[in-house]
């Protein structure tokens, strides 16, 4: 193999070294808006089941006022009745202190149901609690990872630069010209592709050129299909 076609694959293997690199490091800020994503809705979730609960907690306050507030209505409709001496009046004060033993009842009812229901609701505040904690955690060092990864690759990736410095300075000019125009040109790697049975290994479609005539080193040879650099190997 010539040494200008070998110097131009390994410019070629650092160029797709730093294009992975670059890769690693660009999709990264997706990465770590999804995971923030996540831990937001971990977060949504356990606010969700604590707000069901600390709804339920002042409903069942309000029933302690209510009930509160209708015993305190019954005691003064007892000692109103105490004092009257009419039979209608007796009856309707009577009436009164029926609806509001009822109202009482129903009341008291209504809150031994939150009262159970505020049980199970804490018993599902505590197990979300730990389970988003433990999400949160994993999604944390996650994140954590997927920042080591970008400082890594940008690290690789400025290794990578000096590298492609130094190898492009033993290339040969004109092979190097060619290499940066048919870089170019073509949408994606390789551009310096070994050719075989008369098949480029670039975009893998046959080619009129022979094996003997792309043995001469005199001349850079292309395929006739995609334009990229072939060689012999």
């Amino acid at each position: 193999m010539q040494v200008e076609i070998e110097c131009l694959l390994k410019l070629q293997s650092l160029d797709k070294a730093k294009h992975d690199s670059e890769l690693s490091f660009t999709r990264a800020p997706e990465e770590i808006a999804s995971i923030d994503a996540k831990i937001k809705q971990e977060e949504q979730q356990l606010l969700t089941v604590k707000k069901i609960l600390s709804e339920k907690e002042k409903l069942r306050d309000d029933c302690e006022k209510e009930t509160k507030k209708a015993e305190e209505q019954l005691i003064r409709l007892k000692g109103q009745q105490a004092l009257v001496k009419k039979v209608d009046e007796f009856e309707a004060i009577n009436k009164e202190i029926e609806q509001t033993i009822k109202k009482i009842s129903d009341f008291e009812d209504k809150e031994l149901m939150l009262i159970d229901e505020i049980e199970e609701e804490k018993k599902t505040v505590a197990f979300m609690e730990k389970a988003v904690a433990h999400n949160m955690q994993n999604l944390r060092d996650e994140r954590k990872a997927v920042e080591a990864r970008i400082q890594k690759s940008k690290e690789t990736f400025d290794a990578i630069n000096t590298q492609l410095d130094e190898q492009r300075k033993q290339c040969d000019p004109v092979y190097l010209q060619a290499y940066d125009r048919v870089r170019k040109n073509v949408t994606r790697l390789p551009c310096v592709v070994p050719f075989r049975d008369s098949i480029c290994g670039g975009c893998h479609m046959k080619t009129s050129q022979s094996a003997n005539a792309l043995k001469d080193a005199s001349k850079l040879h292309y395929c006739e299909q995609c334009g990229r650099i072939l060689y012999v190997e």
